[in-house]
């Protein structure tokens, strides 16, 4: 399984209940506070293997690495290493584009911990890296904000807002130039931080870098998806997508990725999955959710892709890879160019390796 008891819990059970089993013999009445104890255990079994100590285990283990600068860095939770099933494995439809992009389905197998951010890189966390770097984003280089048509070559740089108009006689219209600062969208300090490219959480992750001493990155494909699935089985991952498909068809705001002039969810309104981390494909998918960049290159399918986890360092590494997208969140992917950005873009980190914390 990918999380397990700590040895230490099962120790402090163990010692308790055969005490209390030691001195029953001697006092009778102990036999209630035997059976109390007995009691107290078979919960605590059923607990773990309903899936519930995973989250308390995860929160047990957050933490926030001190920067050099003063401070701390965002908030992280460790993730045990484990095993999965990647790709479309639960009967979603394949929503990925190019179509068919998170197939086929395959074994990978994350032989070492690691650590991933409790939520994206919020407002206020990226606003103390630009204020200690002077760092400027892509999307704030392109500097002027217009509308064209999406038939038109998208300028190199820049934060798309979305589809503005989309009559019938003429192509979309798309609107472009807005910033993290003004995204065109209400949010606040704990707002995920969006119009971020691939470029900017590169650099984001390497100021972490800097200032911890830390291996800071951006997630590989295999990370990130073995994160968003958190040990659901395919049946719960199949009701997940399904309930909110349904919700979608009667109400587009209950969709896990909101339009692009609705604001995400503050990341303090977003429920933990089981491995302790927000806002990435949650418990029922209904988090307002932002896409998130990982290393990875980009290959339109996962034909000879990586069965350990890693960064998968073939393919197209002019494009980057979104996740976190299309109409089944936990497994959709796609390219984007590495310096484009669109205002649901974010940033999710993790530091690897964990054994400066075994």
């Amino acid at each position: 399984m990918p999380h397990t008891v700590p040895p230490e819990v099962w120790t402090t059970e163990a010692f308790g209940f055969l005490l209390t089993a030691k001195n029953m013999f001697a006092r009778p009445d102990q036999w209630r506070g035997v059976v109390v104890n007995l009691l107290a255990a078979v919960a605590l079994l059923a607990c773990f293997g309903a899936g519930a100590p995973q989250a308390r285990a995860a929160e047990a283990a957050s933490f926030a690495d001190p920067l050099r600068s003063g401070g701390a860095g965002p908030p992280m939770v460790r993730i045990d290493s484990g095993h999965m099933r990647m790709g479309r494995t639960h009967g979603t439809p394949a929503a990925a584009w190019p179509p068919r992009a998170n197939e086929p389905a395959h074994d990978v197998v994350l032989e070492h911990p690691f650590a991933m951010s409790v939520d994206e890189v919020t407002v206020e966390q990226f606003s103390l890296f630009v204020a200690r770097t002077g760092y400027v984003t892509d999307a704030e280089r392109n500097g002027t904000r217009r509308r064209i048509f999406a038939d038109q070559p998208l300028p190199p740089y820049g934060c798309v807002h979305g589809v503005i108009s989309n009559s019938g006689d003429l192509p979309a219209l798309i609107e472009f130039g807005f910033t993290w600062r003004n995204p065109g969208h209400a949010q606040t300090a704990l707002h995920p931080v969006v119009c971020m490219s691939q470029k900017d959480a590169v650099a984001y992750a390497a100021w972490l870098r800097a200032e911890t001493g830390q291996p800071y990155r951006l997630p590989s494909e295999a990370e990130w998806e073995y994160a968003a699935k958190a040990a659901r089985t395919d049946d719960q991952l199949r009701t997940a997508v399904s309930r909110w498909l349904a919700d979608a068809a009667h109400d587009p705001g209950a969709t896990p990725m909101r339009t692009q002039s609705d604001s995400p969810s503050a990341v303090t309104e977003r429920a933990a999955n089981a491995f302790g981390v927000r806002g990435l494909a949650g418990p029922d998918l209904r988090d307002r959710m932002v896409a998130e960049y990982a290393a990875d290159g980009w290959n339109p399918s996962y034909v000879d892709a990586p069965a350990d986890g890693s960064v998968w360092r073939a393919g197209d590494c002019g494009q980057a890879v979104e996740r976190g997208i299309g109409l089944d969140p936990v497994t959709s992917r796609g390219p984007k160019g590495k310096h484009r950005s669109g205002n649901l873009n974010g940033i999710r980190v993790v530091r690897s390796p964990m054994q400066s914390l075994d």
